[in-house]
């Protein structure tokens, strides 16, 4: 009887090392990878399309694409739908800003930086992606890490602090002050930081908006100021500090605002200017759900080519036989370096994901 038991047990074994030795190797552009190229393609739609939806604050950029995963296919193999997710970091570029996020500087974080997290699914047809939904996140770096950076450097402010709307009361006022210019409304905070060392002073990022009064028709009926809109939105993106010897200097660099992406943007100003601050440090991503639509914003799609044929280069992924047990089948984030013997062949799968940074 126990000799049945044994040879029943070899058996089993035997017919599950021929049917894995059977089944097809996975093919590798279904292991699509962090750093693959068409990974890369699809991150700087989704890069693109969350900056022109963000449209307060600062535009991101990818510092590294943490995940990514094909959720389906077409039966010619052409992707339909993945997701991403996406490492991003704070750049010295104001949302409305056409300035391309490619010649956007990085914040350091001596700064206080602000990171963002998101997660993005994007469908291709046809060699173009489109985003379908996105769900971001963003908080600044800890306070152990601006002072690794720079010991001496505050945190972000609360942009509802009295002494950061007071500061940039003042400053708009100096900005104003000018003869036969533009008169302009604030449109909001970006930033701000009040500094203790060597000497008090409130440090602020801030946008301000063009009006169709001059700053001497302002002085007579500061009320009948409106904003200009449409082709005629001119706004500027200033730079200040605010010290208590009043030694205050500021200095704006003027810009056409790029055009608005469709769909619904938080907290927008207060139509007659002064928009509602908020408490926190920094104007948060997006946390939203976006269906997509006929109605998007082309920013959102990018022409790509099709997936070439896996090559022998290092970085692309072999194929990986898979197991006959459902938890052994290589994950979108595999992240081990798994090794399984099959006929006397190695199969190697090298992790795949998390990408490379782009920044440190």
């Amino acid at each position: 009887m126990m000799r049945f038991f044994i040879a029943a047990v070899s058996f089993a074994q035997l017919l599950s090392w021929l049917t894995l030795a059977k089944v097809p190797p996975l093919s590798p552009d279904i292991l699509l990878g962090c750093n693959d190229p068409e990974a890369e393609a699809a991150a700087m739609v989704a890069v693109n399309y969350i900056n022109a939806h963000h449209r307060h604050g600062y535009k991101y950029t990818l510092d590294r694409i943490e995940n990514i995963q094909v959720s389906s296919r077409t039966p010619n193999r052409e992707i339909h739908s993945l997701e991403v997710e996406l490492d991003l970091l704070e750049t010295k570029c104001h949302a409305l800003m056409p300035t391309p996020i490619q010649d956007c500087p990085v914040r350091p974080r001596a700064e206080h930086a602000v990171e963002g997290d998101c997660d993005v699914k994007l469908i291709k047809v046809d060699g173009n992606y489109t985003v379908h939904s996105h769900s971001c996140k963003s908080e600044p770096d800890s306070a152990e890490d601006v002072a690794s950076a720079c010991p001496v450097c505050p945190p972000l402010a609360p942009m509802n602090d009295t002494r950061v709307v007071q500061g940039v009361d003042t400053l708009l006022h100096q900005i104003n002050s000018a003869e036969d210019k533009p008169h302009y409304q604030l449109h909001e905070i970006g930033r701000a930081r009040i500094w203790t060392l060597p000497e008090h002073a409130v440090e602020l990022e801030f946008v301000v908006a063009a009006t169709n009064c001059s700053t001497q028709d302002a002085k007579s009926a500061p009320d009948s100021c409106v904003r200009l809109t449409g082709d005629d939105a001119q706004f500027a993106f200033c730079v200040g500090t605010v010290k208590t010897n009043e030694d205050d200097t500021v200095n704006c660099t003027n810009f056409k605002p790029q055009s608005a992406a469709s769909g619904p943007s938080p907290a927008h100003p207060h139509p007659k200017g002064q928009p509602a601050v908020a408490g926190s440090g920094h104007h948060h991503l997006p946390h939203l759900k976006l269906a997509s639509s006929s109605g998007e914003s082309s920013s959102s799609e990018m022409k790509v080519p099709t997936a070439a044929a896996p090559s022998a280069a290092p970085s692309a992924a072999p194929p990986a036989a898979p197991s006959a047990a459902p938890s052994a089948a290589p994950s979108a984030a595999a992240s081990l370096i798994v090794k399984r013997s099959i006929a006397e062949k190695t199969i190697l799968l090298l992790p795949r994901c998390p990408g490379k940074k782009r920044f440190i």
